[in-house]
């Protein structure tokens, strides 16, 4: 398990599995809808999320 995958272990250390491999955004959402996911943890979001770039153009735009 690398270094980032075990600081985000220490924060929310139901998003990270044994192997280190984090759990996708958009599965964290399924689990919060569904009720599964524990929200004492925050949702975590990887930087390089590509579905996330809109934001930043919206942004710009705005």
């Amino acid at each position: 398990m690398n270094k980032k995958a075990k600081e985000l272990q220490r924060i929310n250390k139901n998003i990270v599995d044994q192997e280190g491999h984090v759990l996708r955004f958009d599965k964290q959402l399924i689990q919060l809808m569904s009720g599964i996911f524990v929200t004492r943890y925050p949702l975590t979001i990887n930087g390089t999320t590509h579905s996330l770039d809109y934001i930043d153009q919206i942004d710009k735009i705005i």
